[in-house]
């Protein structure tokens, strides 16, 4: 099966997030503070490179059990698995029906996204 949409979109993200957290780890302290440009304020959060390294890596752990595969779908023939849909092997319990791929908890993976220009309405929760 050729690479799924949603599987690319999210790994492309994936990747940024990861260049994101070298450059962090990168820096003299290896965070990335973010305040208020007043000087008076305190932080509004700090983040370690490594920190973002291992929700990186943790939720490629993810995207790994919910990528889809070939299943048998409502209207595919058992014996032909070129007429299977995508399913998730994780989620999927029956046969393939529209709308399963994506599987909901790839869809909440997705929905951080959903202000990217490549973001698609089909992957909404």
């Amino acid at each position: 099966m050729s690479t799924d949409p949603a599987v690319a979109f999210y790994t492309a993200r994936l990747d940024e997030d990861e260049r994101t957290a070298r450059r962090i780890q990168a820096t003299r302290h290896g965070t990335l503070i973010v305040a208020p440009g007043d000087g008076e304020s305190p932080p509004v959060f700090e983040i370690s490179g490594g920190r973002l390294l291992a929700e990186v890596e943790a939720k490629r752990k993810l995207l790994a059990r919910h990528t889809p595969e070939p299943m048998n779908g409502y209207d595919s023939d058992v014996d032909d698995p070129s007429t299977y849909a995508p399913g998730c092997p994780a989620c999927q319990t029956g046969v393939v029906q529209p709308g399963d791929w994506p599987c909901e908890e790839m869809r909440d993976l997705l929905s951080v996204h959903n202000t990217h220009p490549h973001y698609r309405d089909e992957w909404r929760p």
